[in-house]
Protein backbone atom coordinates (compact mmCIF):
# COMPACT_ATOMS: atom_id res chain seq x y z
CA UNK A 1 0.00 0.00 0.00
CA UNK A 2 0.85 3.33 -0.81
CA UNK A 3 1.08 6.48 1.66
CA UNK A 4 0.63 9.81 -0.16
CA UNK A 5 3.92 11.76 0.79
CA UNK A 6 1.78 14.27 2.24
CA UNK A 7 -0.02 12.00 5.04
CA UNK A 8 3.50 10.44 5.59
CA UNK A 9 5.13 13.68 6.40
CA UNK A 10 1.87 14.57 8.73
CA UNK A 11 2.55 11.34 10.40
CA UNK A 12 6.08 12.05 10.89
CA UNK A 13 5.67 15.60 12.14
CA UNK A 14 3.08 14.10 14.71
CA UNK A 15 4.96 11.48 16.02
CA UNK A 16 8.22 13.74 16.83
CA UNK A 17 5.39 16.36 18.58
CA UNK A 18 4.71 13.11 20.39
CA UNK A 19 8.28 12.29 21.43
CA UNK A 20 9.00 15.35 22.25
CA UNK A 21 6.06 16.50 24.80
CA UNK A 22 6.68 12.74 26.12
CA UNK A 23 10.14 13.81 27.21
CA UNK A 24 10.79 14.50 30.73
CA UNK A 25 11.95 17.97 30.53
CA UNK A 26 9.80 20.92 31.04
CA UNK A 27 8.95 21.23 28.08
CA UNK A 28 5.06 21.22 28.13
CA UNK A 29 3.85 22.14 24.90
CA UNK A 30 5.48 20.51 20.89
CA UNK A 31 4.35 22.51 18.07
CA UNK A 32 5.05 22.81 14.52
CA UNK A 33 4.21 25.63 12.45
CA UNK A 34 3.96 26.92 8.97
CA UNK A 35 5.67 30.07 7.74
CA UNK A 36 2.98 31.87 8.75
CA UNK A 37 2.11 30.57 11.98
CA UNK A 38 -0.66 28.51 11.23
CA UNK A 39 -0.34 25.71 13.56
CA UNK A 40 0.24 22.46 11.50
CA UNK A 41 0.24 20.30 14.82
CA UNK A 42 0.91 20.52 18.44
CA UNK A 43 0.91 18.29 21.48
CA UNK A 44 0.05 19.48 25.46
CA UNK A 45 0.93 17.75 28.69
CA UNK A 46 -1.20 17.66 31.17
CA UNK A 47 0.19 19.72 33.41
CA UNK A 48 1.00 22.08 31.08
CA UNK A 49 0.25 25.62 32.25
CA UNK A 50 -1.08 26.46 28.69
CA UNK A 51 -3.91 24.48 28.95
CA UNK A 52 -6.06 27.10 29.60
CA UNK A 53 -5.31 28.74 26.56
CA UNK A 54 -8.03 28.48 23.74
CA UNK A 55 -6.92 27.04 20.32
CA UNK A 56 -7.20 30.85 18.67
CA UNK A 57 -5.25 32.15 21.09
CA UNK A 58 -2.64 29.38 20.71
CA UNK A 59 -2.85 30.55 17.08
CA UNK A 60 -2.62 34.54 17.38
CA UNK A 61 0.63 33.47 19.90
CA UNK A 62 2.17 31.28 17.27
CA UNK A 63 1.41 33.32 14.17
CA UNK A 64 3.18 36.61 16.59
CA UNK A 65 6.02 34.36 17.49
CA UNK A 66 6.17 34.22 13.51
CA UNK A 67 6.32 37.83 12.47
CA UNK A 68 8.60 38.54 15.64
CA UNK A 69 11.30 36.21 13.72
CA UNK A 70 10.95 36.83 10.60
CA UNK A 71 11.22 40.73 10.82
CA UNK A 72 14.19 39.87 13.25
CA UNK A 73 15.24 37.79 10.32
CA UNK A 74 15.63 41.34 8.33
CA UNK A 75 18.87 42.33 10.80
CA UNK A 76 20.56 39.19 10.67
CA UNK A 77 23.57 40.75 7.54
CA UNK A 78 23.71 43.71 9.93
CA UNK A 79 23.69 42.24 13.31
CA UNK A 80 26.63 39.59 12.28
CA UNK A 81 29.08 42.60 11.52
CA UNK A 82 28.72 43.48 15.08
CA UNK A 83 29.97 39.80 16.04
CA UNK A 84 33.64 39.86 17.67
CA UNK A 85 35.07 36.26 17.07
Amino acid sequence: MLVPQKLERSLEISKLCDKIASLDYDIYCASVVNKNGRILETRLRNDSPTTNLSSQQFEMLYMQRTLQVTMTREFDDKLDLLIIP
